[in-house]
């Protein structure tokens, strides 16, 4: 396969180049060079190249950006300036022409008209397996994938109102799960002696395998050893095993983002916050509704402090799936409480969410 696209490439003009007007006529998609060029800019750029561009095309390649299109609104809110990116252009030229020629020449005498020139690179999916096989042993031979119908459409009955599923399958053909992704677990513990997770050493020490980081208990404020003994409740294994129990060990589940044992990929790196006791709840030190284990959970798992080290690596994906009851009410969805904003709460979470972690939660069983 060709790695770019003869005949055309990519150049980022200097904006102070551009007729702005004619950039901002966003029905013009593409035109000649004295269309999106001022006449002197045009002429000092050939020049420059010793060339000609008469018989080249310049064709948008931000088609609904104006020139007074500066500010983005970020999700939290922010102003985030914009790019001048309306200033770049694939250009076509003629097949005689040799694009590596070109673009050399664009990049050793364009300046300053043109900052620069880059091939039309080709960009493929990757794949190493194929979506639409049926089979589902060529995905999962876990013993209980098959039960997993959450999974995929086709695991489960025929009736199409309950073919549901995340259609996980051709995600897998493009990425299963990576070790450099670390993602905290908010719940009840984790279970580290649980085979699905690989941990392979029994003297009390996370394996070299192992996808599990750790667990840490904020009721004690320490880290917890001894296997089942980190989740007496069991909700927070569930969790993590959904997440990312290994897939292809011929055991248990298949994690979403488990990796694929079967062909040496590892997954995501599991870091267990144990925030909750052993009837599920959330603790409760003080006989009343005291939250701080979990915003200290969602500071600690979300910052990267210098010379403040942590048990854990700063995570990159916190999951939340918990609801908080007080007095018969659960105050993430009685909108007509005046109990239901805790701002402790809402402030570590936009504090997570501006070191980009990002936030899964449950919207709740019925």
């Amino acid at each position: 396969y060709p790695l770019f696209l003869d005949n055309t490439f990519i150049v980022k003009f200097d904006p102070d180049a551009m007729i702005t007007d004619n950039i901002n006529a966003l029905e013009k998609t593409w035109g000649k060079p004295e269309f999106f060029l001022k006449p002197d800019k045009l002429q000092q750029l050939e020049d420059s190249l010793g060339f000609t561009l008469k018989d080249v095309t310049f064709i948008r390649m931000f088609k609904h950006l104006r020139t007074t299109d500066t500010i983005s609104i970020s999700r939290l809110g922010e102003e985030i300036p914009i790019p001048k990116f309306w200033s770049a252009f694939m250009l076509v030229i003629p097949e005689q022409w040799n694009t590596p020629e070109i673009i050399d020449a664009f990049n050793h005498f364009g300046m300053p008209v043109a900052h620069y020139a880059e091939y039309n690179r080709i960009f493929e999916l990757l794949s190493n397996c194929d979506p639409n096989a049926v089979e589902t042993d060529f995905f999962a031979n876990d013993s209980f994938y098959d039960n997993q119908r959450s999974m995929d459409p086709l695991l489960n009955p025929s009736e199409p109102a309950q073919r549901t599923g995340i259609n996980v399958e051709p995600a897998w053909c493009v990425e299963t799960g990576s070790p450099t992704i670390n993602v905290g677990i908010l719940d009840s513990g984790l279970d580290y002696d649980h085979p699905d997770f690989n941990y392979d050493n029994l003297d009390g020490t996370f394996g070299q395998n192992s996808v599990i980081e750790g667990v840490w208990d904020y009721n004690t404020n320490s880290e917890m050893t001894g296997g089942v003994t980190g989740d007496l409740y069991g909700h927070g294994t569930y969790v993590s095993g959904i997440i990312g129990a290994i897939r292809n060990n011929e055991a248990g589940i298949s994690g979403v983002a488990g990796g694929d044992l079967e062909n040496g990929t590892v997954g995501v790196n599991l870091q267990a916050h144990k925030i909750k006791d052993g009837d599920g709840y959330l603790f409760l030190p003080d006989g009343d509704d005291d939250l701080e284990y979990l915003a200290d959970a969602i500071l600690r798992a979300s910052a990267a402090i210098p010379d403040h080290g942590f048990f854990f690596k700063p995570a990159h994906i916190l999951n939340h799936s918990y609801g908080i009851v007080e007095v018969g009410y659960n105050i993430w969805y009685d909108y007509n409480s005046d109990i239901n904003v805790h701002g402790l709460i809402h402030d570590a979470i936009h504090f997570s969410t501006r070191n980009h972690v990002v936030s899964v939660a449950g919207r709740g069983q019925s």
